[in-house]
């Protein structure tokens, strides 16, 4: 569902026969809002029993660096995010962790769901992050996808 949906007056009766729930919501990682959506969900609408699936941000896209302050990049996503990060996938690999540190406490949520899009407007995905000769390769983001979601959801 889009993050809208956990706020239409209707939710829990609208998701009733689902048997898995998730939203996506493409913003900086912030612990505190995550955790009030995720328990919104899981003690408003997902009150059936449904699985919990959780949906880390895993596009960006880069700007210009040359008019921005100390040389850093602006990462944006589909919905104009405007955030300055020294590395370009800081904002996933932040996702990544977040997502994991949710799943490891509570054990409604069942998996990682990611979308990765092929806009071309959309400078690099998930895949870019993971794959050893793209230039958006991220070392730490891989390590950490292949072990810290292997260990939480196939332990």
């Amino acid at each position: 569902m889009s993050i809208y949906g956990l706020y239409m007056n209707n939710a829990k009766d609208y998701y009733e026969f689902c048997t898995d729930l998730g939203y996506d919501f493409y913003v900086p990682w912030n612990n505190k809002q995550q955790m009030a959506l995720l328990n919104r969900l899981i003690n408003k609408i997902a009150i059936n029993g449904q699985s919990i699936w959780l949906v880390p941000k895993a596009v960006g896209e880069v700007f210009s660096s040359k008019t921005l302050i100390g040389g850093w990049e602006k990462i944006v996503n589909w919905l104009a995010e405007d955030r300055l990060v020294k590395r370009i996938g800081d904002d996933q690999l932040d996702w990544l962790k977040g997502s994991c540190e949710l799943a490891f406490n509570n054990d409604r949520i069942v998996g990682l769901a990611f979308f990765i899009y092929e806009w071309e407007e959309l400078t690099f995905c998930q895949r870019d992050l993971m794959t050893d000769d793209n230039k958006y390769y991220r070392a730490d983001y891989k390590y950490y996808y292949i072990n810290m979601v292997n260990e939480i959801f196939n332990s």
